[in-house]
């Protein structure tokens, strides 16, 4: 799947996460580095964090642990807004 698609007649740039290891200290920097890439490319916190996970390889499941709660919520309601999860109001949690 490439993401350097042509839609409206304009090319689609991808981040570049070359270099993400050194980057890469905390929690919080991971978090800040998701989040500026969001807005440095208009995309969402979620569709930023999958084109990680597929351009560096990375297992979904190592992703939690560099996870800020601030982030999470972010990517929660990202993935709500695109009918990809569903809250359950009364036990307020997320059914998968």
């Amino acid at each position: 799947m490439g993401y350097n698609n042509i839609m409206d007649d304009e090319i689609i740039k991808k981040p570049d996460f070359s270099n993400l290891g050194p980057m890469i200290q905390s929690k919080q920097d991971f978090s800040l580095m998701i989040e500026e890439k969001a807005i440095e490319f208009q995309m969402s916190c979620m569709e930023i964090l999958l084109l990680l996970l597929e351009e560096e390889k990375l297992a979904v499941d190592s992703i939690p642990a560099l996870l800020t709660d601030n982030l999470r919520s972010k990517i929660e309601s990202d993935a709500i807004g695109a009918n990809l999860l569903k809250r359950d109001n009364k036990k307020k949690t997320l059914l998968f």
